[in-house]
């Protein structure tokens, strides 16, 4: 009885919260800003190329703020050839797809594509009304800035905040020549963008999704009303039984100490012998009495199903003396083993063993390759992501090679510290970096970000112990076509051998390791 009003009162509970769903809607946070996305990621941001510096979003949406603040029906989508803003937040046209990026005054650069891709928000420079561009170049192979206003520039817009931490902002063109903010009227269709002034109309107003409601229809709501009426009065029989339970338990708790209680004194009694035949029979027929009153009492109790409570009220009778002490018992069985001891003091030191026999004389191996690299050529601008040449040797002993002012190559298999720093010379970029390869996978790399034009002198060293074999090559390579400054102090790379491996049969094969790169 018990275990099945406990599952009454968890499906009771289940049913309340059902309930409390249908009456509150659950508000689900959307995607405020490009940080707080979705936790999976799609393929493409996952394998973007190492040099895009744009940070992509899907399914964002945004809301055409009115004067009575954001209401359903002025979402903007993107819909074939025409850009409304009179959307409802279901539709999944709404939903776009969103490209951005800080730039070099840390102004938020944004890119409007269509949910299906392949077409964009547009600005007409011409007549400065609003379109929707086709984009012939997909926007994934458009790393940069630079490329996209080459391109583009009729897609890009600045978002800027109505005031400094405020969730409101408006849509800027990044075309040059004249002020054009994006804007809607109450209709939720396009304004000319050249007419919109940012500090009296409200149209311009623009905000992410925060919300989206998720209610329950009406009929689960009637038939969750039903289903708890019907199981009203299965709830209150549940509650007197669990009463009933308390009440018979707590009579049985007195029985077993009034049992407990005479048991006792008929003990002392006869341990004692300071007792009659007579009061000993006066006792007995006390509780058998006692014993059948309380059988009738249950017997009465089942069959007529009251739930009354007639526990008996007695009082606890005094304590008795304490019995003596019986005989000793049989000797019991051996226990468990217990842990062990403590450790004892450590003795004295015992006297010095002879010598042992000389043994075989052992063998040297001395290893002289190594090979150190400079930069020379002062500030290089690379036109490229290539690998460095503006190498010349420093020193170089043992079978180690550099060959082409590029690179080296490994003469002897073994174990080699292999290290390289470069001086970085931009400010107008938000990250500098080098990798160093062995043959054509890399294995260390180094990124830094840039403060500012002023603060843009950096440089980066790493280095690490790797199992080489004899023909592999070690080369130095950047990933982004900015400024280094190449000396001989502050820009140079190089190898050593730490340990040769003579036996190259049991070569372990290194582990691929550029899956760990982006």
């Amino acid at each position: 009885m018990a275990e099945k009003s406990l599952s009454f009162l968890v499906m009771t509970g289940f049913t309340f919260f059902l309930l409390e769903l249908s009456l509150n809607p659950t508000v689900a946070k959307g995607y405020d800003d490009v940080n707080e996305g979705p936790a999976k990621e799609s393929i493409e941001e996952i394998t973007k190329p190492m040099n895009d510096m744009w940070y992509r979003r899907n399914g964002l949406q945004y809301v055409s703020q009115k004067q009575n603040g954001p209401i359903a029906g002025h979402y903007l989508k993107i819909d074939g050839t025409s850009v409304v803003a009179y959307a409802l937040g279901t539709d999944p046209k709404s939903k776009l797809k969103v490209h951005s990026m800080l730039n070099n005054k840390l102004e938020k650069i944004v890119i409007l594509e269509s949910s299906n891709g392949g077409t964009a928000l547009a600005i007409n420079k011409a007549d400065d009304t609003v379109f929707v561009k086709t984009l012939s170049k997909p926007l994934r192979s458009l790393t940069s800035l630079d490329q996209v206003k080459r391109v583009y520039p009729e897609i890009l817009f600045k978002e800027v905040p109505r005031e400094a931490g405020s969730e409101f902002f408006y849509l800027k063109s990044y075309l040059s020549g004249k002020r054009r903010i994006l804007g809607f009227d109450k209709n939720g269709l396009p304004k000319n963008t050249s007419q919109e002034i940012t500090d009296t109309l409200q149209t311009t107003n623009m905000q992410k999704s925060q919300t989206q409601a998720i209610i329950l229809p009406f009929w689960t709501f009637t038939v969750l009303v039903t289903v708890l009426v019907g199981l009203f009065p299965a709830l209150l029989y549940c509650i007197g039984e669990i009463v009933v339970l308390k009440s018979r338990f707590e009579q049985q708790q007195q029985t077993i100490e009034y049992l407990e209680n005479v048991t006792a004194q008929i003990q002392r009694r006869t341990v004692g012998d300071d007792f009659s035949s007579s009061e000993t029979q006066e006792a007995h027929q006390s509780f058998t009495k006692w014993k059948e009153s309380e059988i009738q009492q249950m017997r009465q109790k089942r069959n007529t199903g009251t739930t009354k409570n007639d526990s008996c009220r007695c009082r606890r009778g005094s304590r008795g003396r304490k019995g003596r002490t019986g005989p000793k018992g049989d000797t019991g069985a051996l226990g468990n083993t217990g842990p062990p001891g403590r450790d004892g003091q450590k003795g004295n030191m015992g006297e010095r063993g002879e010598p042992g026999p000389p043994g075989q004389p052992g063998s040297m191996f001395q290893s002289t390759d190594s090979a150190h690299i400079v930069g020379y050529g002062e500030h290089i601008n690379p036109p490229r992501v290539h690998r460095i040449t503006n190498w010349r040797l420093g020193h170089i002993t043992g079978s180690i090679k550099f060959v082409s002012n590029s690179f080296l190559v490994i003469g002897t298999t073994g174990y080699y510290f292999v290290y390289s720093q470069l001086f970085y010379y931009a400010g107008d970029t938000l990250l500098m970096g080098h990798y160093t390869y062995i043959n054509e996978e890399p294995v260390m790399r180094s990124l830094s970000s840039v403060v500012s034009e002023e603060r843009k002198y950096n440089t980066n060293y790493h280095g690490a112990v790797f199992l080489l074999k004899s023909g592999d090559k070690i080369s130095v390579r950047i990933p982004f076509t900015k400024s280094y400054f190449m000396h001989k102090e502050t820009s140079y790379f190089g190898a050593f051998l730490i340990s040769p491996v003579l036996n190259t049969t049991t070569l372990v094969q290194p582990t691929n390791t550029s899956q760990d790169f982006p």
